[in-house]
């Protein structure tokens, strides 16, 4: 506050009440709170991790898919290979370990399809949550 020397009444000095009126008040401190945050912002939390949840089980059954499609192609083309004489590689046993582990890699991702595909459709799954984890990850772990 500034006195005039004419009157004697006080005035407000503006670089004073602005910065008075920069300081929020204790109620919107309050509603900023990260850790307390207001039930509209949890709710869209939690949809917004369902979402996410529920794109990551679809793409999970797309990637399931593709490894399906990619191991059947792969034993589909080692199985018709035929050339005659010395390139038939139905003599070599490297070959037909080659065709064993590819009809091998078809049947798993086929079962991992169905299984995901089940899932998503709504019915329990037939393993636990941790035995399907496990399942899958020293499946893939093999096959690979």
């Amino acid at each position: 506050m500034a006195f005039t020397a004419g009157d004697g009444k006080a005035e407000a000095d503006p670089a004073t009440t602005a910065a008075a009126t920069a300081v929020p008040p204790v109620a919107e401190v309050r509603s900023a709170d990260v850790e307390n945050p207001p039930s509209d912002t949890a709710v869209a939390s939690a949809v917004e991790r369902w979402r996410r949840e529920d794109l990551l089980d679809k793409a999970a059954l797309v990637l399931r898919g593709l490894g399906c499609l990619f191991s059947a192609l792969a034993f589909v083309v080692m199985a018709s290979n035929s050339h005659g004489d010395w390139q038939e590689f139905d003599k070599y046993e490297e070959y037909r370990y080659l065709v064993a582990i590819s009809s091998l890699a078809f049947l798993y991702a086929g079962a991992q399809v169905v299984r995901r595909a089940l899932i998503l459709a709504g019915r329990r799954d037939v393993l636990s949550r941790r035995a399907g984890t496990t399942a899958d990850f020293a499946g893939d772990q093999i096959i690979i």
